[in-house]
C-alpha cells in the first residue's frame, strides 16, 4: 500500500472519512513496518555475533571491533535505519490523520453548539 499524506486542513466529513479510512488501511502496513524494524534490530546483533565468531582477532575486544567494522554489520545498521524511518513516517502520518479527525469532531461539536 502506498501512503499518501493528506491535506493540511480538514474540510468536513469527507476528509474525516478519508482520514479514518487511511488509519484503517495503514494499520497493516504499520504492523509490517514494525515487524521489519524488530527483525532488523535482531539481525544487527546476530550479524555482530557471526562476525565476532568469524574474526581471527585474539582478544574479545578486538573481535568485537572487527565485527562492528565489517561491511555486513554496516549493511545491518543501514537496514535498521531504513526500517526505523519507515515506522516513524507511518506513525507520523497516522497521527496527522487522527488529528484531522479530532479537528473535524471539534468543529462539528462547535457547529452543533452554535445551532442550539
Amino acid at each position: 500500500m502506498s501512503v499518501t499524506p493528506m491535506r493540511s486542513r480538514p474540510h468536513g466529513a469527507e476528509e474525516a472519512d478519508r482520514a479514518a479510512e487511511f488509519l484503517a488501511h495503514s494499520a497493516k502496513e504499520l504492523g509490517e513496518a514494525v515487524a521489519r524494524q524488530t527483525k532488523a534490530e535482531k539481525m544487527l546483533g546476530h550479524i555482530e555475533a557471526l562476525e565476532f565468531v568469524a574474526s581471527d582477532e585474539r582478544s574479545a575486544e578486538a573481535r568485537k571491533a572487527a565485527a562492528r567494522a565489517s561491511q555486513r554489520y554496516l549493511d545491518a545498521i543501514n537496514e535498521l535505519a531504513e526500517a526505523t524511518c519507515e515506522v516513524r513516517k507511518l506513525y507520523g502520518l497516522r497521527e496527522g490523520a487522527q488529528a484531522r479527525i479530532d479537528v473535524w469532531r471539534t468543529e462539528s461539536a462547535t457547529n452543533r453548539g452554535n445551532r442550539i
